[in-house]
């Protein structure tokens, strides 16, 4: 009982004892923010790669112990290669592996699947379509004619394509009751308008185009093993791989056809304001962002450290300000996307309706502050740290460290990105992160509010002008500031804050 009268009171006679020191002691630790963890050693695999006389890359990375093996194949055929008269091929097709083959129906092969522990999911995005396969060690060889199987004699009819149709739009229904997932399809749109990439924001009356011609032209032309590339993670060496793939998919025969390059995206001419009316919603969605050319590695990680000091946490700025300064929003956020003929860098918040302008305001004060000055060496510390301590996370699991890989792969990236991740990450400076600021973010913006018109349209009284959209992406009117009644003197106070150049 003394002992634990002791450690209770002890404390606060030391307290006592000191007086006022005390105070000022814990008034200077609280100004000096605590230092970040140690950074965690990064080791990596050594990724060793081959090409098989059919053209297929194959990269492998040895993991051991490894009781699962994770296998991606990554195909150069994302919806930048979808016809313009049919966008979302390259979602269709990518529907067809799964569909069941030749010899087997789809419940036999998913079956099989999971007879060897497995599991099967195949995806189509600008750039790729990326089969993800995963199953004990022990069954590469029953994996891999598996997937053989799906590649060579897929079963493509009008049935199977009505299925895939139906379960794709069934997916992009459920995903359209999310007001950010059509804010930013359609912001993607906006920035990708006349690009190959714009095909990625197809709608669901674009499936009313797919043919089973076309996705039979699409799959000859696109699933080739030249156009492909394996990525092996696991208790396997690039030696039993190629052999055992070369085995696999021996008559998977190459076919040459002149590609064209994409070209890189242009940025917007001048700042653009949607508004997505969903009548339902009591809250409005904000995604606000511009393109980015293809980058070098400096470049790029300077941009991921951008990306995270401006509101990749609760320490961010747009965090600190929309939420904790203004409470305008309920979350906010930003990110750097790469593909291999550019980028996105975007940023998002959710509001109330009636701080919808506000937000945006703040949102362009923001990004206009970082063209302006640099960012604190605190912020970078604190970025960098992220950076560094997030990515060992990505590596733990198996599928998670393969999929990394084939993203590496998919976007282009060189090896660089992979084996000098950590010196390219601790070399991120605060001239790197102003001059990339200055580089990209002085770029005009697509801004897309989603919401209810009937809440948010008072505070749309502050932009010159607002394309309005209903929730399939259809135009419905534009507004102008001066359709709307309000306080002149106050909107022409607020406004030249949100047009850039004034």
């Amino acid at each position: 009982m003394l002992h634990r009268l002791l450690s209770v009171v002890l404390p606060a006679a030391v307290i006592l004892a000191a007086g006022g020191s005390a105070a000022g002691q814990d008034e200077r630790f609280r100004q000096k923010p605590p230092a970040p963890d140690p950074r965690p050693e990064i080791r990596l695999p050594r990724l060793e790669s081959a090409t098989l006389t059919n053209g297929l890359q194959v990269t492998v990375a040895f993991r051991d112990p490894a009781p699962m093996t994770s296998l991606f194949l990554v195909l150069s055929a994302g919806e930048q290669a979808s016809p313009k008269h049919a966008p979302g091929l390259a979602s269709l097709a990518s529907g067809v592996f799964g569909q069941g083959t030749q010899l087997r129906s789809a419940a036999d092969l998913e079956e099989n699947i999971e007879r060897i522990g497995g599991s099967f999911a195949a995806t189509a995005d600008r750039d790729v379509i990326l089969i993800s396969f995963h199953f004990l060690e022990e069954h590469l060889d029953q994996a891999l004619a598996l997937l053989a199987e799906m590649i060579l004699q897929p079963r493509i009819s009008e049935r199977e394509m009505k299925i895939i149709q139906s379960m794709i739009s069934s997916a992009m229904s459920a995903q359209e009751r999310n007001p950010f997932f059509l804010a930013d399809r359609i912001m993607s749109g906006r920035l990708f308008e006349g690009h190959p990439y714009e095909h990625y924001s197809f709608g669901r009356a674009a499936m009313r185009a797919w043919t089973v011609r076309d996705l039979l032209e699409f799959w000859d032309r696109n699933i080739r093993p030249n156009n492909a590339q394996v990525i092996l993670a696991g208790a396997v060496n690039i030696n039993l791989a190629t052999r055992k793939i070369s085995h696999a998919l021996a008559t998977w025969r190459p076919r040459e056809s002149e590609r064209k390059p994409i070209p890189p995206p242009r940025p917007p001419e001048r700042d653009r304001f949607i508004f997505i009316d969903l009548p339902q919603d009591t809250q409005c969605a904000i995604c606000a962002g511009t393109v980015l050319p293809p980058l070098a590695p400096v470049e790029r990680f300077s941009l991921l450290a951008l990306s995270q000091l401006l509101g990749g946490s609760i320490t961010s700025r747009l965090f600190l300000n929309l939420r904790e300064k203004r409470s305008y929003a309920y979350e906010t956020g930003s990110r750097s996307e790469f593909y291999r003929a550019g980028g996105v860098f975007a940023v998002r918040a959710l509001v109330e309706p009636r701080h919808a302008a506000a937000a945006v305001r703040e949102i362009f004060s923001e990004i206009k502050l970082l063209t302006r000055e640099p960012p604190s060496s605190q912020e970078i510390d604190d970025a960098k740290s992220v950076l560094l301590g997030g990515f060992p996370l990505r590596l733990d699991r198996i599928d998670d460290f393969a999929g990394y890989v084939a993203s590496m792969k998919a976007t282009g990236a060189g090896d660089e990105i992979w084996s000098r991740f950590a010196e390219n990450v601790i070399g991120i400076d605060s001239d790197g992160i102003f001059q990339g600021a200055k580089k990209f973010l002085a770029q005009p913006l697509v801004v897309v509010m989603a919401g209810s018109l009937k809440l948010c349209r008072e505070s749309l009284a502050e932009f010159e002008e607002v394309e309005i959209l209903d929730a399939r992406g259809q135009s419905i009117e534009t507004i102008r500031r001066s359709d709307i009644k309000g306080d002149g003197d106050e909107i022409s106070r607020m406004c030249p804050e949100l047009q850039r150049g004034t």
